[in-house]
This record gives C-alpha cells, structure tokens and sequence, in this order.
C-alpha cells in the first residue's frame, strides 16, 4: 500500500441512473474503488468476489460505514441492467457506476492509472465466465486491477495486487474506526 491522491472529482450515474460523486460521501464512509468490466475473464470477478468476502466477513457496524464501487470502463457492453445484475451476484449493496467516458479516462490519469485499452483479435474466441460460450471475433480490455480505498481525512489504501479478503477486511476495518487498531 501506497499514500494516494485524495478523491478525484469522480461523478458518474449508478446503475439506477442517480448520479453518484466520489467526493461527497457520508462522513465516515471507506470508499472503495475498482475500475473494470463485467466481461472481464479473470481478474475483474476474482477481485469483486474478495471484496465481497472481506465486506461480509466485518461486524455490521464497520460494514455500514464501507462502500464498494465498481466502475465499468465498457458501456458498449456494461449498461446499468447488465452491471447491477453482475454485482448482485457478489453483493447487492456494491454500487456499480457506468463509465469508459472522458471523465473517468482523466481520472485515471489523476491516479497515475493506464487508461483502458480495447483489445480486438477477430481470429480469437474470447470465452465470457457469465455464459461459459465463446464469443469469436470479441474484444477484450487492458485495464489495471488498482484498488483504492478512499477514507476519512484523505487517508487513502492502494492495492496493487496479492490481498487477501482477511487482509482488506482487516484494513477496511482499521479505516472505519482508525483509533480501535
């Protein structure tokens, strides 16, 4: 983990189209940030299902106070119907934003994130973990698997890689109530 910049101006719509803003958060909130796409093969689900791990592993009230976010970076694909779906399936009270706009390619940058690259290979089948079928001629997207956690008093977590969902709810509670660890 490294020290971060604070919350970027971040303003996108949720998956039931109100609009949500990383900076104006209830005081208290740890917010949690991962930049993805719901047709991701690997690392996109294998992180949300750590982070919904760890979520439902802390005691109610710290729970409370911690706010997941996924923000897809593939609106051809990822509309809010198709996002809220995929994150129910790890934990419904994960907030799913849709991006892949010049917003979120600026944000990226403010947090010295590659932005999302498409990658097409017509003679290759991707095979999609939601359906199990191969999608031939599709794309995938290079993205970075950074998670930032965002919390009171611009105290910022950055996770690079090679967590455990022990390890984050261990932060994630160390970050809601900084003074009882």
């Amino acid at each position: 983990m490294e020290p971060a910049p604070f919350r970027p101006a971040l303003v996108l719509p949720d998956t039931q189209g109100q609009e949500f803003d990383l900076r104006n958060r209830p005081e208290g909130e740890v917010t949690v940030v991962f930049f993805g796409y719901t047709h991701c093969p690997d690392v996109c689900p294998t992180t949300m299902a750590d982070l919904a791990q760890a979520r439902s592993s802390l005691p109610p009230d710290v729970r409370q106070d911690l706010q997941v976010v996924f923000v897809t970076e593939d609106p051809g694909r990822d509309n809010s119907p198709i996002v809220r779906e995929w994150l129910d399936r790890f934990d419904p009270d994960f907030i799913g934003l849709i991006g892949g706009t010049p917003q979120t390619k600026q944000v990226l940058e403010e947090l010295y994130l590659p932005t999302t690259q498409r990658i097409e290979d017509p003679e290759t089948s991707v095979v999609h973990p939601d359906d199990g079928h191969e999608h031939p001629g599709d794309y995938g997207l290079e993205h970075a698997s950074i998670i930032y956690a965002f919390a009171p008093g611009d105290r910022v977590l950055i996770y690079t890689g090679g967590f455990t969902p022990d390890q984050y709810a261990d932060d994630f509670a160390a970050l809601v109530n900084p003074g009882e660890r």
